[in-house]
């Protein structure tokens, strides 16, 4: 019987429950585009799976005393979150540059993408000086580090581009026409909205040392920034594949009527 309340047991449920649908969604998105395999597909496939099962194990590592177990677990459960989180908000990023039919813009968003790298780049050196000084929490039977108000700042700070990824969307509803193009832009600037809310609440959760729920709640963080970054192109997708359908339908009928007229 599972103890829910071990917060152990509670990284692994989550790890678990949330990496399946993101795992499960990324392999539709590459089964989709395999005959066709993009930037925005590479960062997603690659990297934030790579990383997501970095993150599975080491949710599964049980840490045992005498051993500095628990402290690795810790570090790869910090450093696969920022990897996943951000190589997810990339693809979108990617994803937005795509469809831009603007050079210029297009320029703009390609200087944007390395903010995207050195952005968990940085918040991971942070996590890492904030740890390493603090021998106190390597000593708990549940570790897990004491970030001060200084990281749930660095957290808020390595959100600000979030906000331009979400403008942008709105400024090319504006100007393009196509329908699925369209959608995909509504798509992403909903997906940027909720990345933004999952990210701010995780820094308020740093802020009132909620320590044991943070854990989870991370991983949690990740794997939504994961499954949402694949929802535009799985749902476009499958309308694109539906208004395919049925125009086929209605092409075989009309082909069927007139050959009924002669």
């Amino acid at each position: 019987m599972l103890d829910l309340h071990d917060p152990l047991v509670q990284v692994r449920v989550a790890s678990v429950t949330c990496s399946m649908a993101a795992i499960l969604l990324s392999l539709c998105r590459l089964f989709i585009h395999r005959n066709k395999i993009r930037v925005d597909d590479v960062s997603t496939i690659v990297f934030s799976l790579l990383a997501l099962v970095v993150q599975i194990i080491a949710a599964f590592l049980t840490p045992k005393p005498g051993t500095n177990i628990g402290e690795i677990r810790y570090y790869m459960l910090a450093y696969t979150f920022f990897a996943v989180l951000w190589s997810a908000r990339l693809s979108i990023l990617f994803s937005l540059i795509r469809i831009n039919p603007f050079p210029e813009h297009q320029l703009k968003l390609k200087l944007l993408t390395l903010l995207f790298i050195i952005i968990p780049c940085l918040l991971t050196l942070q996590c890492l000086l904030t740890c390493i000084p603090k021998p106190e929490w390597k000593t708990w039977s549940v570790l897990v580090c004491v970030l001060d108000d200084g990281s749930a700042i660095c957290q808020l700070l390595g959100m600000f581009p979030l906000p331009v990824i979400s403008y942008i969307p709105t400024c090319l509803l504006m100007i393009l026409s196509d329908k699925y193009l369209r959608i995909c832009l509504i798509l992403i600037f909903s997906t940027c909205i909720i990345t933004s809310i999952a990210g701010l609440a995780h820094a308020i959760e740093i802020v009132k040392f909620l320590h044991s729920a943070r854990i989870y709640t991370a991983i949690i963080e990740n794997n939504v920034a994961l499954i949402i970054c694949n929802t535009p192109i799985l749902l476009t997708s499958f309308l694109n594949l539906r208004e395919s359908s049925w125009e086929e339908r209605n092409s075989r009928f009309s082909i069927h009527e007139l050959r009924s007229t002669h």
